[in-house]
């Protein structure tokens, strides 16, 4: 009998080496006293990071020295014509030499090198290239490492409940329609304000982008279908003329989006889609057209990280915030910045993540895009919530293109801000919650002779038309601003 118990106790130890030989899993060999899995590390030791090369105005993207490149990413030089830009060579330190095929933007003020085939997480890009005409042509050359994109696939979107019938009301003209209700408890007291720009969703109800009349009467709405979630509409300019834009997507349990921003003109209808490029959906939170046909938008990069340096897990991931800005005619990336390369994580007033959820460290709100309509170059302010602050990444104007360095504009005491604008030579951000003995809410004074720029300032009209009605149906104007107490439901 215990000769027989011993081979069964030899048997169940094989299996059980068996087993952790197949599959690999810390947790299931001999000796092993710990079960999480190491990410790889990803914050970086400096945030003095800029997109510049020195000595030849001209900025790259991914950034030379940093780790947030998508295997997906592009190669971008924004400063020089295409024409001017000869003999790229991309090697990946594992993947090797990567063809690819390089196109101009359609600004005339550089190009983007698009590699046939994605680059290997973690491994370091070499980027050479001949920059310039004739004897006054010079090699610039820069490095920069891919990182390692957290999966999203499985991750869940927020729940859509259905909407109570007292809540939404319908048309004979649009079967299957449920558009909400909304109620008006008091009226405006200008009726000059305008209408209500919302969108519901995610939430009870039908989703999707929707117009009110102050009365609370419905003047449109855009059903959408297949769990698509609308955010973000309001009225901009785009090609001399007034249009709406809004995005379109899902909307993940992590706090935000993957999908597109739409462009609509005056029929409502879609003229123009911007999606995010690298490798990266366009996110929800924030979306403005600049001139030129430039778009800029905001992306959010969940990647593997090993946060134990600020007392996180060892197998964590971490959300890297990105802006983009899109050639809106060819949908190249002209120029990316990361939060990861300029911000530190030890900024954040979120608390870390323990586990395997990536650590919302940022969470980048929006986007103001200073001197639009004259400078396509301008100074980028941006808000970011997680860290109680706002950041102005400073533009350079000119023909050799824009430089963009991150430097502190404004930082406020804990406020959970929404968003941050330039407001008549002031720093804004958005509701602001009273803080005891803070005398002065608006944030400190530009330097002088900084851009300034108007908070939604009054639109031309824009022509609308109800859901359900027929093609020759009245018609309404209605001044296309966002309008003060409307119901933004956007995710916070």
């Amino acid at each position: 009998m215990k000769r027989n118990g011993l081979i069964v106790l030899l048997l169940a130890l094989l299996a059980w080496a068996v087993l952790a030989l197949v599959l690999g899993s810390p947790s299931l060999k001999l000796g092993s006293g710990t079960s999480a899995k190491t990410s790889p590390a990803c914050l970086p030791a400096t945030a003095e990071h800029s997109a510049e090369l020195a000595g030849t105005g001209l900025d790259v993207s991914p950034a030379p020295n940093t780790g947030t490149a998508n295997p997906a990413t592009q190669i971008s030089f924004l400063g020089a014509p295409a024409v001017t830009i000869q003999g790229v060579s991309v090697v990946g330190s594992r993947s090797g030499a990567h063809p690819g095929s390089l196109r101009g933007y359609s600004q005339g003020d550089g190009a983007s090198f698009t590699p046939r085939t994605p680059f290997q997480q973690g491994e370091r890009v070499s980027v050479a290239a001949m920059v310039g005409a004739g004897q006054s042509a010079r090699r610039v050359a820069f490095r920069f490492r891919v990182d390692n994109p957290y999966p999203t696939a499985q991750v869940k979107e927020f729940p859509a409940p259905p909407a109570s019938p007292a809540d939404s009301q319908s048309f004979y003209s649009q079967p299957g329609m449920r558009a909400p209700i909304m109620a008006v408890a008091t009226s405006d007291r200008d009726p000059a304000a305008g209408d209500i720009f919302t969108t519901n969703g995610p939430g009870p109800g039908q989703y999707g982008p929707l117009i009110y009349a102050p009365d609370g009467r419905l003047i449109w709405f855009d059903r959408l279908s297949g769990g698509a979630t609308a955010e973000d509409l309001k009225v901009q300019s785009y090609a001399g003329q007034r249009v709406l834009t809004w995005w379109k997507g899902r909307v993940l349990s992590l706090g935000f989006g993957q999908g597109e921003d739409l462009i609509m003109d005056s029929r409502y209808q879609t003229i123009a889609a911007v999606h995010g490029g690298n490798g990266l959906p366009a996110d929800l939170h924030d979306f403005q057209l600049a001139p030129h046909g430039v778009a800029y938008i905001t992306a959010y990069n969940p990647i593997l990280c090993d946060l134990s340096s600020v007392e996180g897990s060892k197998g964590g991931a971490i959300v890297d915030d990105a802006i983009q800005a899109i050639d809106i005619g060819t949908g190249l990336v002209r120029w990316e910045w990361h939060s990861l390369d300029h911000i530190g994580a030890a900024e954040s007033e979120v608390e870390v993540s323990k586990g395997s959820t990536p650590w919302d460290y940022f969470h980048l709100n929006s986007i103001d895009v200073e001197g639009a309509g004259i400078n396509p170059y301008g100074n980028v302010l941006i808000s970011a919530r997680s860290t109680w602050a706002g950041y102005q990444l400073e533009g350079g104007g000119g023909k050799d293109g824009p430089r963009y360095d991150d430097g502190l504009a404004a930082r406020r005491p804990p406020t959970l801000q929404r968003r941050a604008d330039v407001l008549r030579r002031r720093l804004e951000p958005a509701d602001p919650q009273p803080v005891p003995g803070d005398t002065d809410q608006a944030g400190p004074e530009e330097p002088p002779g900084a851009p300034r720029r108007v908070l939604y300032p009054p639109q031309p009209p824009l022509a609308g038309r109800q859901p359900g009605q027929r093609a020759d149906a009245a018609r309404r104007q209605h001044a296309g601003r966002l309008r003060r107490g409307a119901r933004d439901q956007r995710v916070r």
